[in-house]
């Protein structure tokens, strides 16, 4: 049985950084921000989990700066595990507490490339998880993701949850990321949630998505959606350097911990400056309410066969950074953004250009990829073959392969012992990290 706890998420005052040995100006600070936030939260109920905010070891400045990503890496990104882990481990050690950190980081396997990663280290000070995020703030950030080297990254790692969405089981709850972007697609959060996720990382996001309301209504249906709590601290004061001496609140606050019905629980507005927001997280609230509760108990009722219909074809282009550093700010608004915008809005309106837009991608991403786009469009507009023509001239046949997705969800379900279940046992499987494929496919 897992008691109630209390978690703590850091809203710190950040300084940018020229190169990383400045991380440590932002590590000391985050040692005393620590000290006084677990001091005072500890009187309601022991302090099990700590959440630094995103940015909180090297702010933004790849992404506000529009710098070069190669000289970044080299110069800026961080290695996990490696120093700054380890001087966060001795917090974890000190506090007897799990941490949710980020940072941007390199992969060791790939030269001159970093990405923006978010990991999870326990009380003894060991990385146990490490999550890649897979949707940056598009239009300015630098990182690269793994749907950017998507093939790469499947050969590496798999096609599976665990490729993209991990979950570590800790004796506090099963612990997801999903960081700040991550959280506006729904799907980021339902993947963890199947993954078996209980306590979700989702920090930081800036103003004025803050202040208009976006990151906490964003925050509140990923937690109310998928039954899982979520703790979403955000930044506090950015100066631009380490010698700065103007402030600026570029993420205007709203920080909170949200239960598993989508209610706060803990909450602080305030973010012009350093400071912290706390609330008590209690799992085997959460996971009976997944194994008893008839109706907002959602995950049970997904009719997968259905959505999938959804996403057997692409939108967004996979591989762009396979061969190449990510694009500088006005190239990728010039050759992505302006040009997913034109898709959308054609497939909104009903209207496309197949061989225009195919073209365009061609030149940028390649031969395969052109002909994707076409054999994307085809498939979206199907339902316009009799009035436009030149839907019936194009060959299907020529459309890449897409891979059934309806088996993703079969990690849910592992190691139970075969036999009759109704709806609400399956779901029970779920709730005690019992999952088996054989099970579902009985059942289905």
């Amino acid at each position: 049985m897992i008691k109630p706890y209390t978690a703590v998420g850091l809203i710190p005052t950040v300084r940018g950084i020229r190169k990383r040995a400045d991380i440590k100006i932002n590590l000391e600070h985050l040692e005393h921000l620590v000290k006084a936030a677990s001091w005072l939260s500890s009187l309601d109920l022991p302090v099990r989990l700590i959440a630094f905010a995103e940015g909180a070891l090297q702010a933004f400045n790849d992404e506000v700066l529009d710098l070069d990503h190669v000289t970044f890496a080299r110069e800026c990104a961080i290695d996990i595990p490696g120093e700054e882990t380890e001087a966060l481990g001795k917090i974890a050690k000190t506090y007897n507490a799990f941490i949710m950190a980020q940072a941007k980081a390199k992969h060791p396997e790939i030269k001159d490339r970093f990405f923006n990663v978010g990991f999870i280290l326990n009380p003894q000070g060991e990385v146990i998880l490490q999550h890649y995020k897979v949707s940056p703030l598009f239009p300015v950030e630098h990182s690269v993701c793994p749907h950017d080297i998507l093939d790469w990254w499947i050969e590496r790692y798999g096609r599976n949850l665990d490729a993209f969405w991990p979950v570590v089981d800790t004796e506090i709850g099963r612990l997801g990321i999903m960081m700040a972007n991550e959280g506006s697609y729904p799907e980021n959060a339902r993947a963890l949630a199947m993954n078996g996720a209980e306590v979700v990382y989702r920090a930081s996001y800036p103003h004025p998505a803050t202040g208009n309301e976006i990151f906490e209504i964003q925050s509140r249906a990923r937690a109310l959606d998928n039954n899982m709590y979520i703790v979403a601290p955000n930044m506090g004061t950015y100066y631009l350097f380490p010698e700065e001496s103007t402030p600026i609140d570029t993420f205007g606050g709203r920080s909170f911990i949200i239960n598993y019905k989508g209610q706060i629980v803990g909450r602080q507005d305030y973010g012009a400056g350093s400071t912290y927001v706390g609330g008590v997280i209690d799992i085997e609230a959460l996971r009976d309410h997944r194994a008893r509760a008839q109706w907002d108990n959602w995950m049970k009722d997904l009719r997968t066969e259905l959505y999938q219909m959804l996403y057997e074809q692409p939108i967004y282009p996979k591989n762009m950074y396979l061969d190449r550093e990510p694009m500088k700010h006005a190239e990728y608004r010039e050759q992505v953004i302006e040009k997913q915008i034109q898709l959308f809005a054609g497939y909104l309106r009903g209207t496309f250009a197949v061989n225009e837009i195919a073209a365009d991608r061609f030149l940028l991403f390649g031969e395969s990829y052109g002909r994707m786009l076409q054999g994307c469009f085809c498939h979206i507009f199907q339902f316009a073959i009799l009035t436009t023509s030149i839907l019936i001239e194009i060959d299907r046949r020529e459309e890449p392969a897409v891979n059934n997705t309806h088996t993703r969800y079969t990690p849910f379900f592992h190691e139970v012992h075969k036999m009759p279940v109704t709806e609400v046992q399956l779901f029970r499987c779920f709730v005690c990290g019992q999952h088996s494929v054989e099970v579902l496919q009985a059942i289905v």
